[in-house]
Formats: structure tokens, sequence, C-alpha cells
């Protein structure tokens, strides 16, 4: 994005020539990362605001504009691409996300929260205040905000600078940079990660606001003195900070677990590759949720030829059916798994063989070996009908009011499967069927169902009962669908000039036939015509 903006400062002050320098730079911002895409589109719009005029003469110049167009456009292909393929790719990504954009709130309400989270981007005490409350402690430097507080002066006759001289597209280019770098974070809402390119125009105004400051020695060599100083100061200060946070950055806090410090890589791992190389038989199971992804480290830590002997995942998953334990397997746990698997009731946890430390001291990480405990099978047993249970709940379903009973859920609630959106979806809780047991507070005329389901190879029963409990319509399907929104239909008429059956009660099973009982089946939307 600084390069962006360098580029176009050249194009509009320079030579109309780095036009498709601009657009290349623009194009690997809005490529980067999500966030690139509103804050160029924002950025365009307001450049092409401010110098509409420049940007008009220069329509005269068909050598740049022959190639800056050539460039937009090739630049542009990857994203129309994207866009015909995966239409629905920018709502799913700010769904995930939990945007307020897709809760179910006015328009003026969304537009509020809007403002009220973009000016929360802008607000000088979120870059400058040190422990905000708002970032997670491995975004932050303890003590320290996300700008030294100290240049806040700078950057604060920056911006009067650049205001009194709006007029000048250099100062301009400034401006918008600013009113454009949180937009695309108010979408969900401001963290540093998300509004991190605020540091450009917070830069530009720092160095703007220095110059200034400088310029106000009377003379040439007060000037020197007052730069020379400040770049001196500067210089201490950032290999002062650098230092702090190689030799104190991992004690500053004290949760190393995913949403702290997710501190352990090189140890963990590096202890794993000397025990793969000790013994040539040797696996190993490591903890996977103290970190985001934490697989990627085996790459990094872990010779080439014992790669394929590591397994990073969570024990929970281990311990979700019998037989996926192996007690040869040497445990990598970190504080969260052991407890998970000390408390299971399944495994019995031996004497650690080892441990390895926070830097707090605390035992970080555990090295031990699990096995079965006896009575396991029954524990098993217990949680398979547990998760059998069928769960009675009210929920309107597209529009009429009913009693349903489900499968236990791991996501979502059941009303979901009525609410008329198929971007949102329940999920059952490692079972497979999902039964529905649907009982309409009245009767209704019926000819078919329909499922928004997820990709998937189903078989699909539905059996309509009416109010003295007879049945009046059986349907089976075998269904195949690899899409990311499949409809399964099922027709309920034994003609097709048939009239509708008058049912009260609609039970549906959908099992997923490419997958095992134990794997989870979701629903995005379920219609009765």
């Amino acid at each position: 994005y600084a390069c962006f903006l360098g580029a176009y400062l050249l194009y509009r002050c320079r030579s109309a020539r780095w036009a498709p320098v601009a657009i290349l730079c623009g194009a690997a911002t809005f490529y980067s990362y999500a966030n690139g895409q509103g804050l160029m589109a924002l950025t365009c719009l307001l450049l092409l605001i401010s110098d509409v005029g420049y940007h008009g003469a220069q329509l005269r110049n068909r050598r740049v504009l022959v190639t800056s167009a050539v460039t937009a456009v090739v630049c542009a292909l990857p994203y129309l691409r994207e866009r015909r393929l995966h239409p629905s790719t920018t709502s799913e990504h700010l769904r995930s996300l939990g945007s307020y954009w897709y809760e179910d709130l006015s328009l003026p309400d969304k537009l509020w929260r809007f403002a009220t989270t973009y000016a929360r981007g802008l607000d000088p005490r979120y870059w400058f205040i040190p422990d905000n409350g708002i970032d997670l402690s491995r975004h932050v430097m303890k003590g320290m905000g996300h700008v030294w507080w100290v240049l806040a002066p700078y950057v604060l006759v920056g911006l009067v600078v650049c205001i009194r001289r709006w007029r000048s597209p250099r100062h301009r280019v400034v401006l918008i940079a600013l009113v454009a770098a949180p937009f695309s974070a108010a979408m969900v809402e401001v963290i540093v990660t998300r509004a991190l390119v605020m540091v450009v125009p917070i830069t530009l105004l720092c160095c703007i606001g220095i110059d200034a400051s400088v310029r106000l020695a009377t003379s040439e060599r007060g000037r020197r003195l007052v730069l020379g100083l400040t770049t001196g100061a500067l210089v201490a200060l950032t290999l002062g900070m650098t230092q702090s946070a190689l030799a104190d950055g991992d004690r500053w806090y004290d949760d190393y677990s995913l949403y702290g410090l997710q501190w352990g890589s090189r140890q963990v791992f590096s202890e794993v590759d000397a025990r793969l190389a000790a013994d040539p038989e040797l696996r190993v199971f490591v903890s996977a949720q103290w970190a985001n992804f934490p697989g990627v480290f085996v790459d990094f830590f872990v010779a080439p030829e014992n790669r394929e002997r590591v397994r990073v995942g969570n024990i929970a998953d281990v311990l979700e059916e019998p037989g996926l334990l192996d007690p040869d397997v040497l445990y990598i746990l970190d504080a969260q798994d052991l407890v998970v698997a000390q408390e299971s009731g399944k495994v019995v946890v031996a004497e650690p063989d080892a441990t390895i430390p926070w830097p707090d001291g605390r035992v970080g990480f555990t090295i031990t070996h699990l096995s079965y405990a006896d009575d396991v099978d029954a524990v098993f047993a217990a949680e398979a009908a547990a998760r059998r249970e069928i769960v009675l709940d009210r929920a309107t379903i597209g529009g009429l009011a009913a009693t349903v009973g489900h499968s236990r859920l791991s996501l979502g609630e059941i009303g979901l499967i009525g609410d008329g959106d198929i971007e949102t979806l329940v999920r059952t809780d490692a079972t497979n069927p999902l039964v529905l047991d649907i009982t309409l507070d009245d009767p209704i005329p019926l000819s078919r169902v329909e499922l928004v389901a997820w990709p998937m190879t189903a078989e699909v029963d539905v059996v309509v009962t009416d109010d003295a409990g007879e049945v009046v319509a059986r349907a089976h399907g075998v269904f195949e669908d690899t899409s990311q929104t499949p409809t399964f239909t099922l027709d309920l008429l034994a003609d097709p000039g048939s009239l509708p059956v008058t049912g009260r009660r609609v039970h549906i099973e959908i099992h997923a036939a490419d997958r095992s009982a134990r794997d989870a089946v979701h629903l995005r939307e379920i219609r009765l015509n």
C-alpha cells in the first residue's frame, strides 16, 4: 500500500508514465489480504474524485492510456475469475468473521455500528495508549501502544499541515490514506491485524510533522542539529524496543496458549526432531490447539525423512471413538490437552517422560504415553447413547410454528434451518444421520420436501403423518452432489397429478453415505412445500 501511494504520487506529480506501476502496486494490495479489497476500493474512489481533472487530461495521452488499461485488465482477470467461480466468497468471509452486516439489525443500526467501529480505527487512544484492552496479547508489546506516544505530537502537526494544505495533491493523498485505512476493518471489528495498514498514513504524518518541526529552526546548522537529534533518538529507541522484545517479550504475558503468545514452536519441535532421530521406530503426536496451524512447524524443525512420523492434532479427536489411541505413540500434550486427557475417563496418562516449561517456569508441555482405561468401552457406549438422544425445541420452519425433535447439534440452533437463509446452517454433534422430527402446530398440504445441505452423498428418508398418526406419504432419495449448496428434493406425491397430502408431522433422516457414523452432517435449510 505504501508503494502504491508512492507510485501514485509519482504519477500525479512527476509523470503519468508511473500509472502502470501504481496499478500494479494497487493490485498487489488488493490481493494480499481480504481487507485490501475495501481499502483499495475506497482509496481509488477518493483519488478519482480528488484528481478527476488530472485523470481526465491523461485520457488524451494514448501511450499512458493503453499501458494503464492493459495493466488494469491483466490485474483484474484473477478477481473476475474468482467472482465467476465463487460469487459468494466475500459474503462467506464476512460471515465467518461474525460481521454485524449479517446480524438481524436494521439498516440504520448497521450504519451506526459501522460509523462507531470506523471511528475507533481513527481514535488516537487506540493507537497510542498502551494495552488498549482490545487486541490479543500476542499482537501488542506490553506497556507500549501500537505507535509510541512520544510521536503523537508529530503526527498531530503533520495532520494540521495536511489539512491546511489540502489543495496540494501530495497532502491530499496522505489524508485519503488516513481516511481509507480503517474502512475494511470497520466492516467487522477494529483489531490491529485488520487495521495494520494505518501505520502507513501515521508514518507519513509523523514524517511531515518532524519536517515541519525541523523547519522551525532559524539556521541551517540548527535544522541539522534538530534533525540529527531526532533521528538519533528514534534509532536509539527502536534498538531499545527491539532489544526489549527479544530479551523480555516471552515474559510480557503469562498466557502462552492459542489466544496468548503461542510460545513453544522451536522448543517442542526441536525435541520432536531429536527423539525421532534417536529412535527410527518412534511416532509422535503433538497437541495442536496452542498455536495457529502448528503443523507448519514440522517443516521448519523436523528432518524431511522423519516428518511422516509426526502427527499434529487435538487429543479430543483421538478420544472420539475406540481404536484411535495408540499406546506406542509418544504424546506431547499442551496444558489444555493434558487436562482433557486426564478428565476424559477414557485413558490413563503415564508418568511424564519429560516436560517442557514455559518461560515463566510453569509446565507448558508434557511428554508422555497414553493407554486406554479398563472401562473405556462403557464410557464410549454412554457417549454414543447420549449423542443419539433426540432434543426437543420450538422453532419456526418457513413461517410455520412447530416443535422439532432433532439430533444433538454442535453448531447453530435448529431454527436456522427454517429461517429462509441458506448461508446459516446447523451441524450435528458427531452424529450421522441427522434426524429431524417436525410436528407442526397446524397441519398443512404437502407435495414435496426440499433440503439445502452440504456437499455430500446423501440418503434421505421422509415420512409424513396426519393428525391421527396415520402415514400419508413416504419418500426415499439418494443424492450425490458436490456443489457448494446442493438441494435435495423429495416428491411426496404418488402421481404427478395427485393432490397434496395433509400432514402434521414430518420425520426426516439425512444419512451422509460417504461418511462414518461419527461424522457430522450439515444442513442449511428445509422447505416444506
